[in-house]
């Protein structure tokens, strides 16, 4: 938000947060999201199912304000009378929260794809370089590895590349691998 509208939106809803410093609006974000993790509201996890539903079947970020929860409430309003959509209401889809949302769960799957690769006693990795329709180089990298009983097949990583040569594959690959080792390695530390 812009800072004017900032100010205007937080003299709205509490205006004794117009006082504090961005610091300790920001360690209130921090606490909030930790008790998110600890006792996750009802609201919390229907915004996440939403988006997750938005993500797969590639829809707009901006469906969820505009189209879903306008539908949402209206079939609440009928179905359960009036006055029992302001717990509907207060589920977040606006188009920054999905896409804040969409990046969680993405970095969620990919730590978990990592893990099971790691876990796995062996693992294979093949590469796929193509442009899309603006002539941009992308590249895919693709993992198989042993899960449970059978061969599994997952995306790993997908980029742009800057340019199409063979050192410039290998070195997006090795990055991606180096970053993501250290970052599994830190989140299980964290987790025990």
């Amino acid at each position: 938000m812009r800072p004017n509208r900032l100010e205007v939106h937080l003299k709205q809803q509490d205006p004794t947060l117009v006082l504090k410093t961005k610091e300790s609006l920001k360690r209130m974000r921090l606490d909030k999201s930790e008790s998110y993790h600890t006792g996750v509201s009802q609201h919390l996890k229907a915004s996440f199912e939403i988006t997750f539903r938005i993500a797969k079947h590639k829809k707009p970020h901006t469906i969820g304000e505009e189209l879903i929860k306008p539908c949402v409430l209206k079939a609440t309003q009928i179905i359960l009378g009036e006055g029992t959509e302001q717990k509907i209401q207060s589920i977040s889809l606006s188009n920054n929260t999905v896409k804040r949302r969409i990046n969680d769960i993405a970095a969620v799957i990919k730590s978990h794809i990592i893990n099971k690769v790691k876990l796995s006693p062996f693992f294979a990795i093949s590469c796929d370089e193509s442009t899309d329709i603006i002539n941009c180089a992308q590249l895919i990298v693709y993992v198989r590895y042993i899960g449970g009983d059978i061969i599994q097949e997952e995306i790993l990583n997908s980029q742009c590349l800057t340019a199409g040569t063979t050192s410039d594959i290998l070195n997006s690959i090795s990055n991606f691998i180096e970053k993501n080792d250290q970052t599994v390695s830190k989140n299980s530390c964290s987790e025990n």
